[in-house]
């Protein structure tokens, strides 16, 4: 190499420093036109154009002047060397050989500068312009802070281990664009940075901490993707604790900035997860996993503490260290999860005991190992179908923007309690927990947004930040869903709905169409103090700001009725009703969940600091119930558990470890976020009775992830024994499916004789004192039916009939909303070449119009050929007035055509339906990712209930009021009105006539 590198040089120096011998020139010209043939020739292959894509002449990657020195002297010809003024021994002077060094470096950094002057341009990897700028140069963005004197530095340089050298400090220039921005570009470094060369860095910036005591401090760059706490400078005061702050680390390579690990492996991106190949949020089970936690070891003190890292991901799903996990493959492989959501894995501090003092937001942390780490792992979680969720805390932070411009980006709630951004949602001050609170409500006036990268009238620094970092994690690692952490202590109800709908937006910006599915991605919050109008707007017409919540009320239900005590003053069978059906129970005030996916359900969490709030195991024998030594009842207890948590409505949580009976650790208040899981008590043949218990669970995930019934929010109790002092209760999920799930839960301190139950009466689960049971009799229910001019009358009037019938006994009141008040004609507007002006015409008084629409519990919309006026006249007045009322209803009805109105709306996407089988295609047509069944006389998935044509309404509508009101009460309104319907709801003779389903076939639509 030293010679191919010499010979090169040679070439570049004696133009500079020397009269050449013919013969050498001739020689010397020849190799170099062969060399730029071979070049040239490379170029041609791959379509480029040489005299752009490269410098002159070929360079080496770099200079190494005494191996070209020891090179140029073995070269050299005795013939020729006299010409250069060397010696008789055929030594060449030492100022000549200086005069070549000189020669040569300048040549060299001219030819550089060419060289990276004609390189691509840096990357557009992301929809964020200050994420796109750090690849050109270094940038420090300060909205808030107008330095006076001397301006931020770059403090640049090189580290192995915990040495440091510094390279170069240098100052950063104010932006001719932006004044809140300052840039350095690594070509105005001096000395010039080294391509390839790895490099850590730091900004010296005016310290705006208030009532600071140190004026200046170095800080880590808030936008570093990867930053390394073990390399330390030479200056006492930043071994103190908060002001001790990690250097950014960054990769120089082709004139760019690349982030990089210490070791200068790049990050490549994860590939875009396939849609196809993940769960949607109906069939998910979530697993908790607090990676520190993940994998033990004892410290210098001989304590057993948490040191797990990403590598334990794959280790989990993969099983490489089978010495401890004792199983022929992975553990949450073999439990069948298909979620796994991590606690907070950016960088980040303890602070109060807590590890969600995030410091660099960007950055993994570095004791979990390293974004290229990351970036694999998650890979191999895509290979299993999981979707990745992670934590984000944005309530506080501990973050370097709190020394840089901390009135732009932070508050002290305490200072400022005329301000509305100093408290939490519900009152009180936001909750610090030893860190700084972000500041939400500061707009700053025509200054730059680091996200369109031009001066916008107003910029919220906060909010922009948090998105920044949002854009990066998404685009970076492929998440499937988000968990927005305690976003009550936010408070900023308008950041919690920009933050939401960035994240949709990123979601459905994936390429390949691979965002389009609005059932595999969520934003869920963990909100100890459950605002419904997080969900659903705070007057039902917001935007929300959340899609789920952990559902806190369902853990301290379940740990109620397990250990045989009352939940709040509420009966037992109230109780159980309000646990296994979410919807049943209101929280918040009025608010109840109204799809199974915004409940997230758990028996434990990370959070199980506290009594009754500890390891189930734990909790049981608090309450008395077996022990680590008589484990029996321990374990059927917990078997009761997982049953409830995984067939009740709403997305099961386990927290790792309780799907075999994990206990904790330490005494409850004390180092509790030390306790690691010890995987090896699952192949412990001494507690067998853990590995019955993973089978068990195990059973029960593969039951909920494939088995449809569970995949709706479809729920009926069918018994409850109270007799002998039993509590026996029964319930069924998905009955109107193929295949529906009974399920018998014995909440009895006794255990049934054998595995099978009778009933003490006797009774049939459609015996009326069975149904009777079921439903709420005093239930009252508004419907608004939206109509237009050109309805079908039986699409109206049949359904209207039974909630007519039922409303004598039952408060069931009716409102007619159109797009104005006043009469609604039957008659179509347009005749579409026919006669129709002897048609009958059937006006409804619309009581109501769509801005005047009162709130209602099910919305009822439907067909008639009038839809294809609207439609021409592109009128979506309709489809937007269903759009904006569907979070805030309760059910939502179609009959006919009316479910082309609810696909162009939008609120089919992701659920199965069916239409009317006269004008299959025209309807079907519309909406996105819509399983349309053409078998099904109606369908219900989820509050969506949609029906077959015309008079299938009717028979939809007396399913429907089953499901409210249980069948002894709409059977005897159905036989005062004398109607026998169709009580299958998969049968329906017309996909047969009108030739959308050919006989025998089950096959489905999907649009």
């Amino acid at each position: 190499m030293a010679r191919h590198v010499a010979g090169h040089l040679w070439r570049l120096a004696l133009d500079s420093v020397c009269n050449l011998n013919p013969e050498l020139e001739d020689e010397g010209r020849l190799k170099e036109r062969k060399i730029e043939r071979e070049q040239e020739a490379d170029m041609e292959q791959l379509d480029m154009d040489p005299l752009i894509l490269r410098p002159p002449t070929p360079l080496p990657e770099t200079l190494d002047w005494d191996e070209t020195k020891t090179a140029l002297k073995e070269k050299n010809q005795p013939e020729f060397v006299s010409d250069m003024g060397a010696n008789e021994g055929g030594t060449i002077p030492d100022p000549v050989l200086e005069a070549f060094r000189h020669a040569l470096e300048e040549r060299e950094r001219t030819h550089r500068e060419k060289a990276i002057k004609v390189l691509a341009p840096p990357p557009k990897l992301y929809d964020f312009d200050l994420l796109n700028r750090r690849y050109e140069k270094f940038v420090l963005w300060l909205p808030g802070q107008i330095p006076s004197g001397r301006p931020p530095h770059l403090v640049l340089g090189s580290g192995s281990g915990r040495k440091f050298r510094t390279v170069a400090e240098q100052a950063l220039e104010r932006s001719e664009e932006h004044y809140a921005l300052w840039e350095l570009s690594p070509m105005a470094i001096d000395p010039p940075l080294e391509n390839g060369a790895v490099y850590h860095y730091r900004f010296k910036v005016q310290n705006t901490l208030p009532k600071a005591f140190q004026s200046n401090l170095l800080i880590a760059d808030p936008f570093a993707y990867t930053v390394n706490y073990r390399v330390y400078w030479n200056l006492r005061s930043q071994y103190m604790d908060e002001l001790s702050q990690p250097t950014a680390v960054i990769k120089y390579r082709d004139g760019h900035l690349w982030p990089c690990d210490v070791t200068g492996t790049e990050q490549g991106r994860v590939r875009t997860p396939s849609s196809d190949a993940l769960s949607p949020n109906s069939q998910l089970v979530m697993y908790e996993l607090p990676l520190p936690w993940a994998w033990g070891a004892k410290d210098e003190e001989g304590d057993e503490v948490g040191i797990g890292t990403f590598a334990e991901i794959g280790s989990l799903f993969e099983g490489s260290r089978r010495d401890v996990f004792d199983v022929g493959h992975g553990i949450l492989s073999e439990l069948g999860i298909n979620a796994l959501q991590l606690l907070p894995i950016a960088d980040a501090r303890i602070k109060q005991g807590r590890r969600w003092a995030t410091a660099n937001y960007f950055s993994p942390d570095t004791k979990l190992g390293s974004a290229p780490e990351l970036a694999r792992q998650s890979e191999i979680l895509q290979s299993y179908g999981v979707r990745l969720f992670i934590n984000v805390s944005m309530s506080f932070g501990d973050d370097p923007y709190q020394f840089a411009d901390f009135e732009a980006f932070h508050i002290r709630p305490a200072d400022e309690p005329e301000n509305p951004d100093s408290y939490a949602s519900g009152g009180g001050f936001r909750n610090s927990f030893g860190c700084k609170s972000w500041r939400y409500i500061n707009p700053l006036e025509n200054t730059y947004d680091p996200e369109t990268g031009t001066t916008a009238r107003f910029v919220h620094p906060a909010r922009v930040f948090h998105r920044a970092h949002l854009c990066r994690w998404m685009s970076d690692f492929g998440l499937g869903g988000i968990l927005v952490d305690d976003p009550s202590n936010i408070g900023s109800w308008d950041f919690l709905r920009e933050y939401h709908g960035a994240a949709w937006k990123l979601y459905h910006g994936r390429p390949d169409g691979q965002g389009l599915d609005p059932s595999k991605f969520l934003v869920v919050g963990q909100d100890p103090k459950m605002h419904g109008g997080m969900l659903f707007g705070e007057n039902g017409n917001d935007s929300k700001c959340l899609d789920a919540l952990w559902n806190e009320p369902w853990q301290v239900r379940l740990r109620a009725v397990i250990v045989d005590r009352s939940f709040d003053g509420e009966d037992f069978e109230t109780t159980v009703r309000r646990l296994v059906d979410c919807r049943e129970d209101p929280f918040d005030g009025t608010w109840r969940f109204r799809d199974g996916a915004q409940a997230i359900n758990l028996i434990t969490s990370h959070d199980h600091k506290g009594f009754g709030r500890e390891r189930l195991c734990n909790f049981l024998w608090n309450h008395g119930v077996g022990s680590a030594e008589a484990a029996d009842e321990t374990e059927r207890r917990a078997k009761l558990a997982f049953v409830c948590l995984l067939t009740s409505v709403g997305v099961p949580m386990i927290f790792a470890g309780e799907e075999f009976g994990e206990e904790q650790y330490s005494s409850l208040g004390s180092h509790w976020i030390r306790d690691y899981i010890d995987w090896e008590r699952l192949g412990d043949p001494k507690q067998a009775w853990r590995r019955r218990l993973f089978d068990y669970v195990s059973t029960l995930v593969r039951l909920r992830t494939t088995c449809p019934a569970l995949h709706g929010d479809d729920t009926e109790f069918i018994h409850f024994d109270r007799s002998r002092g039993s509590r026996v209760v029964a319930w069924v999920r998905g009955l109107r499916t193929r295949t529906p799930v009974v399920v018998v839960a014995n909440f009895s301190d006794e255990d049934t004789p054998g595995p099978e139950y009778l009933s003490p009466t006797g009774l049939r689960r459609s015996d009326p004192k069975i149904r009777s049971q079921e439903r709420n009799a005093n239930r009252s229910l508004s419907v608004g039916y939206v109509v237009y001019h050109g309805y079908t009358i039986l699409d109206v009037f049949g359904p209207l009939q039974f909630l007519s019938d039922l409303s004598w006994p039952f408060n069931i009141t009716l409102s007619v909303i159109a797009n104005a008040t006043g009469p609604v004609h039957s008659r179509p507007p347009l005749h579409y070449g026919m006669d129709m002006s002897k048609m009958i015409d059937a006006q409804l008084v619309a009581t109501h119009s769509f801005e005047t629409a009162p709130p209602v519990d099910v919305l009822v919309v439907p067909g008639g050929i009038g839809d294809l006026a609207l439609l021409e006249h592109n009128d979506r007045s309709v489809e937007d007035f269903v759009a904006s009322r569907f979070d805030a209803t309760e059910y939502v009805l179609s009959v006919c055509t009316g479910a082309g109105f609810l696909a162009r709306a939008g609120v089919l996407d992701g659920r199965r339906a069916t239409a009317t089988k006269g004008v299959w295609a025209s309807v079907t047509k519309y909406g996105t990712n819509v399983t349309w069944v053409p078998s099904a006389r109606w369908v219900q998935d989820g509050k969506v209930w949609t029906s077959s044509g015309v008079s299938t309404g009717m028979d939809m509508m007396v399913a429907f009021l089953r499901h409210v009101y249980g069948d002894p009460v709409v059977n005897k309104s159905v036989n005062d009105i004398e109607y026998a319907p169709v009580v299958d709801p998969e049968w329906d003779p017309y996909s047969v006539i009108q030739k959308v389903r050919h006989p025998g076939s089950d096959a489905v639509y999907v649009c």
